[in-house]
């Protein structure tokens, strides 16, 4: 099971690695969109998580690992659920943000000094169903209509990821032998599937997201700039450079040289 446990473990780093990378290209190719940085952040940090976790098993665990590992799970869950928030223009949780790392380090230092480890998983566990649901419900509440149906679904992987974690940070809380044995092997089998499902859908499902904000703020851009070219009491006329095919022409064009538009736009300066 120590060199299964290995094989996933750096398998989901390295594979969230990956889509942090994917989402960082398809970002930075068109326009900045807000909240994009955030899930690359997010699911950088779990990629991190599970090298941490690959490093556990290699070498013998200790309690630096076992906080490392905690803290960055919870990242990861904060800050793409930060990103959700400022992609969908809600509220700046910039006061909650700041109110839960305190809270969070400072409990997490206190249950360090009481030697107290299986408390810390459970209140991460915890802290990571709580952020998955409500990544759910900015999702199934989305105000965007452009961006269609696919967030419903994205909030239902959500949703599932948030129970999963519920449910483990209760078995957590009740008692510390609550989950061992044959619970605990086929707990770790079904983390390491849902993690895996999880990133991949998520990773997708923040693609299309990306792509529907940047059509809908491409074809806004195209109106707007329709709209100040029809307007513009001037002649304007806008050409190809490669071989000056004439693009499109403005009133202003129209009544300067009694061309219609139909008459020029498709054909070259040299034509006209």
């Amino acid at each position: 099971m120590i060199i299964d446990t290995l094989t996933l473990s750096l398998t989901l780093g390295l594979s969230n690695f990956l889509m942090a990378a994917i989402l960082t290209i398809l970002h930075r190719k068109e326009e900045i969109l807000k909240g994009v940085d955030w899930w690359v952040l997010g699911i950088t940090l779990l990629g991190f998580h599970f090298v941490t976790l690959f490093l556990e098993n290699l070498f013998a665990p200790t309690l630096l690992s076992k906080i490392t590992m905690n803290a960055l799970l919870v990242g990861s869950s904060l800050f793409i659920y930060l990103g959700l928030v400022r992609f969908f223009n809600h509220f700046k949780p910039g006061k909650y943000f700041a109110i839960f790392s305190i809270t969070y380090i400072a409990t997490t230092v206190l249950l360090v000094i009481i030697e107290y480890p299986v408390i810390l998983s459970a209140i991460s566990t915890l802290s990571v169903g709580i952020f998955s649901a409500l990544s759910a419900r900015i999702l199934f509440n989305n105000p965007a209509p452009d961006l269609k149906k696919y967030p419903q679904f994205l909030s239902l992987v959500f949703a599932i990821h948030a129970a999963f974690f519920l449910i483990q940070s209760v078995l957590f809380f009740i008692s510390d032998s609550a989950i061992s044995g044959q619970l605990a092997l086929f707990i770790e089998n079904l983390t390491f599937f849902a993690a895996f499902v999880s990133s991949i859908l998520w990773t997708f499902g923040f693609v299309f997201l990306i792509n529907q904000r940047q059509i809908k703020n491409s074809g806004e851009a195209k109106k707007i700039f329709n709209h100040t070219i029809s307007t513009i009491p001037d002649a304007v006329m806008i050409t190809r450079l490669r071989d000056g095919q004439i693009l499109k022409v403005n009133q202003g064009f129209i009544s300067l040289t009694g061309y219609s538009a139909e008459d020029v736009v498709g054909k070259t300066t040299l034509d006209i």
